[in-house]
């Protein structure tokens, strides 16, 4: 940016309020490229395929397929679209250090969410999510600031 120096001329301040706007349009436009990066990069990231093993086999799913995941032990299950379940022989760490986390949010020590899963979020102390399923999932206490920040609330 520029500066001033007293007396001000006032060509010298249109200058220095042209920069300044010229400055602001060149960050705004590099905003707008940087959004729409991110937005391709989640589209692409929406439609990986992850290899589930479960009790018949391997099982291939998309990500965006996925509504949520649920702790069971050392098992974890997967709910998808259209009402199916697949139950995996691994933890829910396991799958949360695979999928992509900007997708995919740990709202509770036993779950593990899509954020394009998300069908509303209901105010508490840790809140809950009702999911496309018509599931309503608890937000842990302590993960709920984490939450609401992977929202953009």
């Amino acid at each position: 940016l520029d500066y001033l120096l007293k007396p001000v001329e006032v060509e010298d301040l249109k200058a220095a309020v042209e920069k300044v706007t010229q400055k602001r349009k060149q960050l705004d436009g590099n905003k707008r490229v940087e959004l729409l990066l991110q937005n391709f990069l989640e589209e692409k990231i929406a439609h990986q395929r992850i290899a589930i093993s479960s009790m018949e086999g391997l099982q291939f799913v998309l990500t965006d397929d996925i509504i949520y995941l649920e702790a069971n032990s050392n098992y974890t299950s997967f709910y998808l679209t259209g009402n199916r379940k697949i139950m995996a022989a691994k933890t829910l760490k396991d799958f949360e250090d695979i999928l992509p986390a900007s997708l995919f949010i740990r709202i509770h020590h036993s779950y593990l969410i899509n954020k394009n899963g998300i069908e509303k979020y209901i105010k508490g102390e840790g809140g809950q999510v009702v999911m496309k399923n018509g599931v309503t999932l608890d937000v842990a206490r302590r993960k709920k600031e984490e939450f609401m920040k992977a929202i953009g609330h």
